[in-house]
């Protein structure tokens, strides 16, 4: 017959599971590390412009909106005239993905508009498409 384990050997146990378990859950796959390397996308970042030709004229943002009532010209046509039919549309990202362990089928899906996007909770960063750093002129 097996004895129990005495309690001072139980918390010996306890201490190096919880000593061992970050280290062991922080192997991160190469293959996935350099895309998390990658540079990220962040507001700070952010540039308007207007779109002006064949009778059309608008805002647009590089996130990938266009448009933005109230602020003017949103959509207006023809251009020149005032006419704003335009309140807001933005580029919508999708796929379909098999999630690694449990195979389950998800579908992702960003975008960035400037209403009802996710937070992130602790650092109030807006979850959404930002443009990253190296593909505008900051001056």
């Amino acid at each position: 017959m097996l004895k129990p384990l005495h309690k001072p050997a139980i918390n010996y146990i306890s201490i190096i599971y919880f000593l061992l378990t970050p280290s062991l859950l922080s192997q991160i796959d190469s293959t996935i590390q350099k895309y998390r390397d990658d540079l990220k996308g962040n507001v700070e970042y952010r540039r308007e412009g207007v779109i002006d030709g064949n009778n059309v004229r608008t805002l647009f943002q590089n996130n990938g909106e266009v448009g933005h009532w109230p602020d003017q010209p949103s959509g207006e046509w023809p251009k020149g005239t005032g006419h704003s039919y335009l309140d807001g549309l933005c580029v919508l990202i999708a796929s379909e993905v098999t999630a690694p362990g449990n195979s389950q089928v998800i579908h992702p899906l960003q975008t960035s508009y400037r209403e009802w996007m996710d937070i992130d909770p602790n650092t109030g960063e807006i979850w959404g498409l930002e443009p990253v750093p190296g593909y505008s002129n900051l001056s």
